[in-house]
């Protein structure tokens, strides 16, 4: 159904934000080991008993197809929009506020 995969893309997304944010390791992290601690946090997030070839049991590459075919073209929209917001360099607002302007401008919402 329709809410079982935007449920699973969430976990998977959030699974990736998570890992690819950690402080510890960031982005000096070896291959193999992000793609495991990603296993791992979306084990975490999957519902009990999940179906097999969803979530962390699509395995380390289906994941990361998963990841790509389903919601990396929605992050790089929004990292474009994010950037433009950056780079117009708005006075008086902080970092909530400009993440909400970016996702306004995400989502179209915004006064030409």
């Amino acid at each position: 159904s329709k809410q079982r995969r935007a449920e699973e893309c969430r976990c998977v997304a959030l699974a990736w934000a998570r890992t690819t944010n950690n402080t510890k390791h960031g982005t000096e992290q070896v291959l193999a080991k992000f793609q495991g601690t990603i296993l791992e946090k979306l084990e975490q997030l999957a519902p009990p008993n999940c179906e097999d070839g969803r979530y962390h049991l699509r395995g380390v590459e289906g994941v990361h197809a998963y990841f790509r075919d389903s919601i990396n073209k929605d992050v790089q929209k929004f990292h474009e929009s994010l950037r433009k917001v950056y780079l117009s360099r708005p006075t008086g607002v902080g970092e909530e506020e400009n993440v909400c302007m970016a996702v306004a401008m995400y989502l179209g919402n915004t006064k030409q």
